[in-house]
């Protein structure tokens, strides 16, 4: 998945994501108001995204998801995908903040790989033999 703003008039918090390569765009942040504070994210459109990518996850070289968040933090999002990706030997590579990574170990039992934050350490995990089945935190 793509994030990023398409319409460049859009609300500085609106958020869209495109599945990748070519799959649909969706907008997961709600019009909440310019006076509105706190999250926007719209866990439905979530939910969507979820369906969306676990249509065309077989025969995916590689899973990769941008942010395990509070939502999949919530056993909710995209952990349905991801535990298909890993069901179907698909490796999976998500970005983990500081404070969703108890979670996510949590939610991986614990067989998720941690890299350095940096492209040396990508390559070289997906060099690694044997890789699928694995899940990679960065």
């Amino acid at each position: 998945m793509r994030a990023g703003r398409a319409d460049p008039s859009a609300h500085r918090c609106d958020v869209d994501l495109r599945v990748l390569p070519n799959g649909p765009e969706f907008r997961i942040s709600q019009p909440l108001g310019t006076g509105s504070r706190g999250c926007r994210l719209d866990g439905s459109v979530i939910e969507n995204i979820a369906a969306a990518v676990e249509a065309r996850l077989c025969g995916a070289d590689l899973l990769l998801v941008n942010k395990f968040g509070k939502q999949e933090a919530q056993g909710r999002g995209l952990c349905s995908t991801i535990a298909m990706a890993i069901e179907l030997g698909i490796p999976t590579l998500v970005g983990v903040n500081e404070m969703n990574a108890r979670d996510f170990l949590m939610f991986s039992g614990h067989m998720a790989r941690e890299l350095a934050l940096e492209i040396g350490a990508i390559r070289a995990w997906q060099a690694l033999p044997g890789r699928s089945n694995t899940l990679a935190l960065a």
